[in-house]
């Protein structure tokens, strides 16, 4: 069961926010660009150390991105014969909704039926608001930042 995920590579998710943002006139393409560009620079510096816990981006070490972005969920999800249930916050920025677009489509290419898909906009905000309080909640107890 994925609770927060999408079926991309989670590296993704920045680049479709970006060009998104680029086609909705908040920010310009060339914009757009040089920040997708540099974020490929980063990603290549990872991918180039995955194991690094001395280097970091976006608050976590590369060794927790080179964990999570060497395999693609949806590799996996369309090698599951058992029924699967998709939410995904339809204005999450987190997993942009594009992707679970492309879950969605992949599964229908193969000709699997048994996912069930729901694009959502209350929910899915109230559950993230809460995991967001208990790890804010943690934090408080522990005095440090939970790395997943």
């Amino acid at each position: 069961m994925f609770l927060i995920s999408g079926g991309l590579n989670q590296f993704y998710s920045s680049i479709i926010n970006y060009r998104t943002d680029a086609a909705a006139g908040r920010m310009t393409h060339q914009e757009s660009e040089a920040l997708i560009d540099s974020l490929f620079v980063t990603y290549g510096k990872i991918y180039h150390d995955p194991s690094s816990t001395d280097k970091w981006y976006y608050g976590h070490p590369y060794k927790r991105w080179g964990s999570f972005c060497t395999e693609i969920p949806l590799d996996h999800l369309v090698k599951l014969d058992i029924p699967i249930l998709w939410l995904n916050g339809s204005a999450s920025r987190n997993t942009p909704v594009l992707e679970a677009d492309d879950i969605r489509l992949e599964f229908l290419r193969l000709g699997k039926t048994n996912l069930t898909y729901k694009a959502c906009r209350e929910q899915i905000i109230l559950y993230t608001k809460l995991l967001w309080k208990m790890e804010r909640k943690r934090e408080s107890h522990t005095g440090r930042r939970h790395l997943r």
